[in-house]
């Protein structure tokens, strides 16, 4: 089963989906329970993605000699890395952490031709990001086994079938998307429009799917509102010190 988060549970978001369509008991045959549940794991991934909403840290256990690492493990199975934020390596010292510095594109070309220098790392690059094949490189390469933590965003998989057995979507009716608790309705919204666009309903298609957009819009300017207020509380703190 999925990880529980706080909001409203997969029966109900798919409850809300058929009342919208106007067949709370799923009658028709394009009305499904399975393809609403499909509808809204699409519509968890596509919000995750295109928002950046969903953060993850992750733990990577390094290899000496090895400098790239596949994201997609037991610790990420299934799901889609939409960015990294900050990596961090395990120094071996009393718990200490050091952050690493992203290499820049400019230099990552050099730094590959350098893959015979080891040592702790100081920077790291990525590849495949956004994707499910997301990739974490070192520089220099790891000289020991140690454990490198990042953090990042991601997103599930709308599917079972895109990259096998998932257990980040959403199978059984207590179970709850990882898009904001406060954008649920907004996951109806673009699993309606999906339903009514398969009933060639081709305007409440395109009315739900606007309301879906429009809630990733809110997202985003809500989040640069609260990154502005952030900075703001933080150059008060200092001036005031």
């Amino acid at each position: 089963m999925a990880t529980i988060y706080h909001g409203e549970y997969l029966s109900r978001l798919a409850g809300q989906v058929l009342i919208i369509l106007g067949d709370p008991a799923g009658l028709k045959a394009t009305h499904k329970k399975g393809d609403v549940i499909r509808d809204l794991n699409y519509a968890d991934a596509e919000f995750c993605r295109r928002t950046e909403s969903a953060e993850k840290v992750l733990s990577v256990t390094t290899v000496s000699g090895t400098w790239e690492y596949s994201l997609n493990t037991a610790n990420v199975t299934g799901a889609d890395v939409t960015s990294i934020l900050a990596v961090f390596w395990d120094t071996g010292t009393g718990g200490v952490r050091r952050r690493l510095d992203r290499l820049p594109e400019a230099s990552l070309r050099v730094a590959q031709q350098w893959q015979t220098i080891s040592g702790d790392p100081v920077y790291y690059y990525e590849k495949n990001v956004p994707g499910y094949n997301a990739t974490l490189g070192l520089h220099p390469v790891p000289a020991s086994a140690k454990t490198v933590t990042l953090e990042c965003t991601w997103a599930p998989v709308s599917q079972s079938s895109d990259h096998g057995t998932d257990e980040t979507m959403m199978f059984d009716d207590t179970d709850q998307p990882r898009t904001p608790a406060m954008y649920h309705q907004a996951l109806v919204h673009r699993a309606a429009a999906e339903r009514f666009a398969v009933d060639n309903n081709i305007d409440q298609a395109a009315f739900f799917m606007g309301m879906f957009d429009k809630a990733i819009e809110e997202y985003r300017i809500q989040s640069q509102m609260d990154d502005v207020l952030y900075i703001r509380n933080v150059r008060g703190l200092v001036r005031g010190s």
